[in-house]
């Protein structure tokens, strides 16, 4: 990640309290390993869960806002451990980001890719930078000749179908989109936009960036894709599901409702998030 990302990245590392001797030493091995890359641009905040070993589904909202407060740049982009920007994507979406309006709050997309695993016995751990598409050009060839590079999730069209991908592939200049619910990108916004923190009652897999990404959404900003940069997910097996997750979110659902109804939603602020639940690392 780092050696595709020429800005600033705030890292959370996720371990549990049985495994916290193990974790420092890893990370601190991981910094050793690659100070010149990390020094003055990478910083990592460790996060040891102490809950009852019968709840520990994974926080993923408590670690996001985590990374969002330490995070001292103006412009934000969160992301997840398993998306790899393309080379550059940094310095590109600083070149697009003033083609947005400047009295409205808007955000940037990044369209969302993903390299597919051959079957099931492949380890994705020993995927490395070279078998993700490096710039717009490499995506598009491999689009062609290599069935293993998608769309993000394409078989399900609300996730990430609103990044209009057909007009994607041909743009130059970024361009706006229209928000659709059920959408979920990957975006890049300024915190001079007063943003709600993801809700922090999610835990486990489903429905915990989602509600985040429609209030942004029904709040009114604006949404433009960015031409030439992207992300590209390596894909691995799912997270097992918290079944309260279904309940909270119709909670969510039901607050927010309320909160919009009576114009009374108080926004606090955003996030940016590289999270990770262990020192795993692409290989170089």
């Amino acid at each position: 990640m780092a050696k595709r990302w020429d800005g600033y990245i705030s890292v959370v590392i996720y371990g549990k309290e049985d495994d916290e001797d193990q974790l420092m030493h890893q990370v601190e091995h991981l910094w050793s390993r690659h100070e010149q890359t990390f020094e003055g641009k990478v910083a990592i905040h460790v996060v040891i869960d102490r809950r009852p070993k019968d709840d520990l589904f994974y926080p993923h909202n408590i670690l996001r806002n985590i990374a969002k407060e330490n995070t001292p740049t103006d412009l934000l982009f969160y992301n997840d451990i398993d998306f790899i920007p393309s080379y550059n994507a940094h310095s590109m979406l600083l070149k697009h980001i003033p083609s947005m309006p400047n009295d409205e709050p808007s955000v940037m997309v990044l369209p969302a890719f993903e390299r597919k695993l051959r079957d099931e016995n492949e380890d994705e751990t020993k995927i490395s930078l070279r078998d993700i598409p490096s710039s717009k050009a490499n995506l598009m060839g491999n689009l062609i000749t290599n069935d293993r590079i998608r769309p993000f999730r394409e078989s399900y069209q609300p996730g990430h179908g609103p990044s209009n991908y057909t007009k994607w592939y041909t743009a130059t200049k970024a361009y706006q989109i229209n928000f659709a619910l059920n959408y979920e990108p990957y975006f890049v916004v300024s915190k001079r936009w007063n943003l709600p923190p993801f809700w922090e009652h999610f835990t486990g897999y489903g429905k915990n960036k989602q509600t985040w990404v429609e209030e942004i959404g029904v709040a009114g900003f604006n949404f433009f894709v960015c031409p030439d940069a992207f992300i590209t997910h390596v894909n691995h097996n799912n997270d097992k599901q918290d079944d309260r997750c279904v309940v909270l979110f119709f909670l969510w659902m039901v607050i927010w409702m309320l909160l919009y109804e009576t114009k009374s939603l108080i926004f606090s602020f955003f996030l940016f998030t590289l999270l990770t639940q262990d020192c795993s690392e692409f290989n170089d």
